[in-house]
C-alpha cells in the first residue's frame, strides 16, 4: 500500500518503525528462545515484567498521585485505559498456566502475587474489553476442566463486586454503552472512509488519520450527513484492530491479516490436539487462551503501537518457537524409528 498511500512520508516512515521494528523483535525471539527451557525463561520475564508494571502502575496511580480509588486506570505517556487491559492480560494467563503445574512454594507465592496485581490491575481499568477478554480467555484456558472455570468465575464475580468496575456492569450502564458508547460514532465514520478506498486502503502511516483523514473537508464529507445519534465532535483512531486495518490496509490487507491470525489459531489448535508432549499441548493451550483475550479486546482498542503491538508479536513468535520445538520433536522420533 505504500504506493497509493495518501501520506507516502509517514507511510514509509511507519513501515520501518510499526513493522519491520515489530520484525526483528519476532526473529529475536524465535531464534534466542527455541527450547524448552529458553521458552520457559521468556515466559517468566514476561510474568515478573508484567506483575512490576501493573503493581508499579497501581501503586503510582492510586498511592503516589493520589487518584481516587473510583478513577480509572490510565497513563497517557505509556499506555491508555485501554490498552493496560491489553498488555496485563498476556503476564495474568501466563501465570496462570505455571501456576497450575507448579509445585515449588516460593514461585507459587510469586506468581500469586502477580496473578492478583494483574487482574485488579485490568479491573481497575474499568473496560468492558478487559472484562471480556477475561472471559474469553478463561473459557478457553480451563474448557476442559469445568471446576476451574466456575471457581475462577466466582472469584471474578467476587472481585468486582468490590471495585469501582461494578458501577460499569448495572444493566443501566451497559444499556448506556451499547446505545451511546463513543466507537460507534467513530466505527460509522471510519466505514464511509473505508468506502471511499476499498481495495488499497488509505497508507499504513498512522499520522495519516489526523493530517488527511480528518482534515477539517473530511470531517465535513463523512459527518454532514449523519443522524444525530452518530454526530461527534472527537476523532479518534477506529478502536478496532480489524476496521484499522482495513482502512489503512484496504480489504487486501485485512484479508492477508485475518489469514495471519487463522494460521496462528489453526497452528494452536494442532498441537492441542497432535502435541507430542504435555509441555507442548498445554503451552499451545495456554498461548490460544492469549490470543483469544487479545483479540476481543482489539475489538475495541487500538493495538497496532506501542506495547501493545509487541504482546502481538511475542505472542506469534511464542507460538512459532512451540510449533518449531514440536515438529522438531516428530524428526527426533522419526530418526529414532528409522535408526531402531
Amino acid at each position: 500500500g505504500l504506493f497509493f498511500a495518501l501520506d507516502k512520508e509517514n507511510s514509509i516512515h511507519d513501515f520501518r518503525a510499526h513493522l519491520l521494528q515489530y520484525l526483528a523483535i519476532y526473529y529475536i525471539l524465535i531464534n534466542v528462545f527455541n527450547s524448552e527451557k529458553r521458552f520457559e525463561i521468556l515466559s517468566w520475564i514476561i510474568i515478573i515484567s508484567g506483575g512490576i508494571f501493573s503493581i508499579g502502575g497501581i501503586i503510582y496511580f492510586y498511592i503516589i498521585s493520589g487518584n481516587p480509588i473510583s478513577s480509572r486506570m490510565g497513563f497517557p505517556d505509556i499506555a491508555s485505559i485501554n490498552n493496560i487491559g491489553i498488555i496485563n492480560l498476556f503476564p495474568f494467563l501466563l501465570s496462570l498456566n505455571h501456576f497450575t503445574k507448579e509445585s515449588k512454594l516460593h514461585r507459587k507465592v510469586m506468581l500469586l502475587v502477580v496473578l492478583m496485581g494483574t487482574s485488579i490491575g485490568m479491573l481497575f481499568t474499568q473496560t468492558i474489553g478487559a472484562i471480556l477478554g477475561i472471559i474469553f480467555s478463561l473459557f478457553i484456558l480451563f474448557f476442559n476442566h469445568k471446576k476451574g472455570v466456575i471457581i475462577f468465575f466466582l472469584i471474578l464475580v467476587i472481585t468486582v463486586g468490590f471495585l469501582p468496575v461494578k458501577n460499569r456492569l448495572t444493566p443501566n450502564a451497559v444499556r448506556s454503552k451499547l446505545l451511546h458508547d463513543e466507537r460507534v460514532r467513530i466505527w460509522n465514520t471510519y466505514f464511509k472512509i473505508i468506502k471511499d478506498r476499498p481495495i488499497i486502503g488509505s497508507g499504513f502511516g498512522m499520522q495519516t488519520y489526523e493530517k488527511k483523514l480528518l482534515s477539517k473537508y473530511k470531517q465535513y464529507r463523512y459527518k454532514a450527513a449523519d443522524p444525530i445519534k452518530f454526530k461527534t465532535h472527537v476523532f479518534f483512531t477506529p478502536h478496532n484492530m480489524f476496521i484499522d486495518t482495513a482502512v489503512r490496509l484496504g480489504f487486501v490487507g485485512l484479508v492477508l491479516f485475518i489469514n495471519i491470525i487463522f494460521m496462528v489459531t489453526y497452528m494452536c489448535f494442532k498441537m492441542i490436539k497432535y502435541g507430542q508432549n504435555d509441555f507442548i499441548r498445554k503451552w499451545a493451550l495456554c498461548l490460544l487462551s492469549v490470543l483469544t483475550g487479545y483479540l476481543t479486546q482489539a475489538m475495541f482498542a487500538d493495538i497496532f503501537i506501542s506495547a501493545q503491538l509487541v504482546v502481538l508479536y511475542i505472542i506469534f513468535a511464542m507460538i512459532t518457537v512451540l510449533w518449531y520445538l514440536n515438529a522438531n520433536f516428530n524428526m527426533q522420533n522419526l530418526n529414532l524409528q528409522q535408526v531402531t
